[in-house]
């Protein structure tokens, strides 16, 4: 089938990804879930009680890995990514984050040698880089522009936050997909959707790159969760990265801790 636009990604379970560029500060499910609940007039908060109490358990779904790809997209518009976007190393990890209809955005984290130091001796940095034009639509011709403009915004971290990042995507990244009696059942498909590609470089030297698009269960989807809150960790104003930083230290390790091999 060919596509005239970005095919569309599977139904996301976080909506303001679609419907609103990436908002790293976005309300968390926990505070949308009080509004929610807080909106019920009572009578509604009876009866899903009652929902709750009378529906049947519903077995565990097996564990949500990411698809692996050879690279982070082909053709002209992985050219683009590359020569807009991915500007810096990745042995860390890296996220690419790529909406239906919005512009893609590229989270790096990698080891920079201190100038004038020995070999052995590295800083930690993060870069974000972000299209301003959607390099999908420059690629496909259906855009004006020709240079796109892109914001870049560096940080140096420290190398337990680096080493947790790189733990982190390492113990996701290097499982396959589950087979399931409905992965050949066509997902529920909307134009609002967003592929996210993460690579990171294994302990033999070789990168890995997988891709989830809009995924529905763990831990891919809290794999994305933990992109988006390294990119909100890394343009927050200072004074918020002490709360942000420990948040993200916590979601890194149970990753790590959870999905690591034995």
């Amino acid at each position: 089938m060919q596509w005239s636009e970005r095919p569309p990604a599977a139904r996301s379970p976080f909506p303001w990804l679609g419907h609103r560029h990436f908002e790293p500060g976005a309300l968390s499910v926990a505070v949308a879930h009080f509004i929610l609940v807080r909106a019920m007039s009572r009578p509604s908060v009876i009866v899903a009680s009652i929902l709750f109490t009378v529906l049947p358990t519903v077995p565990a779904s097996p564990p949500e890995y990411l698809a692996k790809r050879d690279n982070i997209q082909p053709g002209k518009y992985g050219a683009l990514l590359r020569q807009y976007l991915l500007i810096t190393p990745a042995d860390f990890g890296r996220m690419v984050l790529m909406p239906s209809f919005k512009t893609e955005t590229a989270v790096s984290v990698y080891s920079v040698p201190k100038s004038g130091a020995s070999k052995d001796t590295s800083i930690f940095r993060i870069t974000v880089t972000f299209a301003n034009e959607s390099l999908w639509e420059i690629a496909e011709g259906s855009s004006s522009a020709k240079d796109p403009r892109v914001s870049r915004h560096d940080l140096d971290i420290d190398a337990a936050l680096a080493l947790a990042i790189q733990q982190a995507w390492r113990a996701v990244l290097a499982k396959d997909p589950i087979p399931t009696e409905s992965s050949d059942i066509a997902p529920d498909i909307t134009l609002d959707g967003t592929i996210s590609v993460f690579s990171v470089v294994m302990p033999d030297g070789k990168t890995v790159i997988r891709e989830a698009a809009n995924p529905l269960g763990a831990p891919a989807s809290e794999l994305v969760g933990a992109g988006i809150d390294l990119w909100g960790y890394a343009t927050a104003p200072e004074e918020e990265r002490k709360t942000r930083r420990e948040k993200l230290m916590r979601t890194l390790h149970r990753l790590a801790e959870t999905h690591g091999k034995p």
